[in-house]
């Protein structure tokens, strides 16, 4: 999600500053790189694993493929990867496709950026919500990225009471016995989300016009 952030904040930075700046990016990269590297030498069996869990991981059945499949038929549903998932050569199919729009979609957020037709923080709500509908993964905790550009956002609070709703759905799986986790710990989490949400939407500024604002630096 973070990189699907990054070409945003670099074309909102040149429409600043009329200059690319590569410096933070290229250290933020390098710091990345020296971490993975680390791994991959403490465990080099290892070192794919997580790229290869991302690659083969099943459409799942939250996701817009996945309510698709479901619809169009052509399916079975397995438990794996600790969710309930789609298979079949048609989510797949459609994962694809909608990665791939999802993808052209995204130059165009862009490509408005880079105009000024809209803000930063329209492009990194309109980026986020593109990346959560175009996954083939989806899973509430998503949403926690929306929370601070919401709260940056002038206008409806719709978004914020569907991400608290949203939420709901870690104690009401819990209470259903559809997760084995602890009740009262999801519970905490989801209050303090909730609350953290509410605290910075009510707080928000109206005023944010420049990269440094959005980003509070």
């Amino acid at each position: 999600m973070a990189c699907g952030l990054l070409p945003i904040f670099l074309i909102q930075a040149w429409r600043e500053t009329g200059h690319w700046r590569f410096g933070r990016l290229l250290s933020a990269v390098a710091a990345e790189g020296v971490v993975i590297l680390g791994q991959s030498l403490l465990n080099p069996s290892q070192r794919l694993t997580s790229l290869k869990y991302l690659l083969y991981r099943p459409v799942n059945i939250a996701s817009t493929p996945g309510v698709l499949a479901r619809w169009l038929g052509d399916h079975h549903l397995v438990f794996s990867y600790g969710a309930v998932n789609v298979l079949g050569a048609l989510p797949m199919d459609l994962a694809t496709g909608i990665f791939l729009l999802g993808a052209l979609l995204g130059l165009g957020i862009l490509w408005l950026l880079a105009k000024g037709k809209i803000t930063l923080t329209g492009a990194s709500i309109l980026a986020v919500g593109l990346l959560l509908v175009a996954m083939k993964v989806s899973s509430p905790q998503y949403l926690i990225w929306w929370a601070p550009l919401l709260a940056l956002r002038r206008g409806t609070p719709i978004l914020p009471f569907a991400f608290a709703l949203t939420m709901l759905a870690y104690p009401l799986e819990a209470m259903m016995g559809l997760e084995s986790l602890n009740l009262p710990t999801l519970t905490m989490v989801f209050l303090l989300l909730i609350l953290g949400l509410v605290q910075l939407f009510l707080h928000r500024d109206p005023d944010v016009k420049s990269l440094s604002q959005d980003l509070s630096i």
